[in-house]
């Protein structure tokens, strides 16, 4: 199936964590290409480790149906490396090698960012649950013609909270 390959011979050749782990605390930049989701835990690992994400908004991206992960990284002025295609990869390299202090610039920030990130989106996402207990206890869920409860809109405000 989709979630376990038969890698067979290759086997032997995969990394395992520890030395995932090590090859990202010794990497300036992640790439982080589109997977199952544009948003992948590559990057928050990248992050992590203090790895600069890159991240490419490729045609691949736009045509995800979650095509708009990538936004709240925009929106809130990541530390990390956009690009439009993958081949302007080594360009984009060359640029920052030729600029160490930016990179280092870019590396000191991605913690702090990642801390404020966070908890932004924490509290959006306490703000909208709190809003729906409150909600709630004002009026009874309604229900259906056939007696199932209607849907919430607390569906809604989660994945919006999600996407920032």
């Amino acid at each position: 199936d989709k979630w376990h390959g038969d890698f067979g011979a290759n086997a032997a050749n995969l990394v395992n964590s520890t030395a995932y782990k090590n090859v990202l605390l010794r990497s300036t930049f992640t790439l982080c290409p589109v997977g199952q989701n544009p948003e992948s835990f590559r990057i928050f690992e990248a992050i992590e480790a203090g790895s600069i994400p890159v991240l490419c908004m490729d045609s691949e991206y736009w045509e995800h149906p979650c095509r708009h992960a990538y936004l709240p990284f925009v929106k809130y002025n990541a530390p990390f490396v956009f690009l439009q295609h993958w081949h302007e990869l080594p360009q984009t390299l060359g640029d920052l090698e030729s600029n160490p202090s930016k990179v280092a610039t870019m590396q000191r920030a991605l913690h702090p960012w990642y801390q404020r990130f966070m908890a932004n989106v924490s509290r959006q996402f306490e703000s909208t649950l709190q809003s729906h207990i409150n909600m709630s206890k004002v009026s009874p869920p309604t229900t259906g013609s056939d007696g199932s409860l209607e849907p919430s809109n607390l569906a809604r405000e989660v994945q919006e909270v999600s996407s920032l």
